[in-house]
C-alpha cells in the first residue's frame, strides 16, 4: 500500500542508487533461472553507483571518492575491453578448477566476479551462479549461454546462508581501500551457509613468472586494445599510442604481499582459513564460514 511504498523510497534513497531488477542473461535452463530468482532478495535491488555502500570506507576528508576511481579506472576499462579480454580467458587454472570439482554433486556456488566465465562449466555437477560488475563482460556470459547477473561485489543479489561454497578469483584486488576489500570478504560470507568455503585469489606484488617486479602495491596495469576489439568510441582512462594506434586502457590493481590475504581475512571476520598458498603470481587463501 501506500506505507510500503514510502518504506521503499526511503530505501532507495538511503541507499543513493536507483532501484533496478535482477538481470537475468540467456539461461542455460528453466531451473537454475528459477534457482536464481529465489536465491535474489526481495527488497529492490541497487547497482551500485557513485556513493553507495561508502560509509566509513573514505577518509572523511573526503578527498578521495572510492566509488567514482573504481568507476573509471576499473568498471569502465573492462567495459571498454571486454571483448578483447575475453578472448584471452578461456583456460581455467588447476587449483581453482581442483576446488569446484572437489564440491558435494548439487552444491549451489557463486562466482563472484565471473568475468567471461570460464569457470561456470567446470563442474557440471553443481550449480553455478556467475555475476559480475561489468556490462560488457556480462555480455561476454550471455553469448556462452551462462546463468549471470549484473551486480556488485559489494551488495550481492542473494540471500544469506544460501551457497554451500563461492569463488573469487582476481577481483578483490581491484577494490581501492582496505576497507572496501573487507567489506568485499564479507559479502561473500554473507550469501556462505554455515560451513560453506570460499577460495579467493587476489594478484601478488612478489611476481615469480612472466611479469616484471612491482615497487610498490597499487598500480595501474596498462591493456593495449587490439583495433579488432576496439569500439569507435575510447572510454574513460584510454589513451592513444600515436606510433602504434593502439589504445591503452589502464586498470587499477592493490597488489597483494605475502601474508596480507591472511590478514584480510581476519579484517573481515566470521572465517576460518583451511588454506593459503601462491598460485600463478596470486595469493591464494580458503576461508570456511563460522
Amino acid at each position: 500500500g501506500e506505507e510500503e511504498e514510502r518504506r521503499r523510497g526511503g530505501e532507495e534513497k538511503r541507499r543513493g542508487g536507483e532501484r533496478t531488477s535482477l538481470h537475468l542473461y540467456n539461461p542455460c535452463s528453466i531451473i537454475a533461472s528459477l534457482k536464481l530468482l529465489l536465491l535474489s532478495l526481495s527488497l529492490p535491488l541497487v547497482l551500485v553507483s557513485s556513493g553507495v555502500g561508502m560509509e566509513g570506507l573514505v577518509p572523511a576528508s573526503g578527498a578521495f571518492d572510492a566509488d567514482k576511481f573504481e568507476d573509471e579506472h576499473v568498471h569502465g576499462v573492462y567495459d571498454a575491453i571486454a571483448r578483447h579480454f575475453s578472448h584471452t580467458r578461456y583456460k581455467p587454472w588447476p587449483r581453482v578448477a581442483s576446488f569446484l570439482q572437489s564440491l558435494e554433486d548439487g552444491a549451489l556456488v557463486a562466482d563472484v566476479g565471473c568475468g567471461n566465465g570460464k569457470y561456470l562449466q567446470v563442474n557440471p555437477k553443481v550449480l553455478m551462479m556467475g555475476s559480475d560488475r561489468s556490462r560488457g563482460l556480462v555480455e561476454c556470459c550471455q553469448g556462452m549461454g551462462h546463468d549471470v547477473c549484473l551486480a556488485d561485489n559489494l551488495m550481492l543479489p542473494y540471500r544469506s546462508d544460501s551457497f554451500d561454497a563461492a569463488i573469487s578469483i582476481a577481483v578483490i584486488h581491484h577494490l581501492s581501500t582496505e576497507e572496501r576489500r573487507a567489506a568485499a570478504v564479507r559479502e561473500i560470507l554473507r550469501i556462505l551457509k554455515r560451513g560453506g568455503q570460499a577460495l579467493i585469489y587476489n594478484w601478488a606484488m612478489e611476481q615469480q613468472g612472466r611479469r616484471k617486479g612491482f615497487t610498490q602495491q597499487d598500480n595501474f596495469i596498462p591493456w593495449q586494445l587490439q583495433d579488432k576489439f576496439a569500439e569507435k568510441q575510447k572510454g574513460e582512462g584510454a589513451e592513444t599510442e600515436e606510433s602504434q594506434q593502439n589504445t591503452v586502457y589502464n586498470r587499477y590493481y592493490h597488489l597483494f604481499v605475502e601474508g596480507e590475504s591472511e590478514k584480510l581475512m581476519e579484517l573481515a571476520g566470521g572465517n576460518e582459513i583451511v588454506d593459503s598458498f601462491y598460485d600463478h603470481e596470486n595469493w591464494c587463501v580458503v576461508i570456511r564460514k563460522l
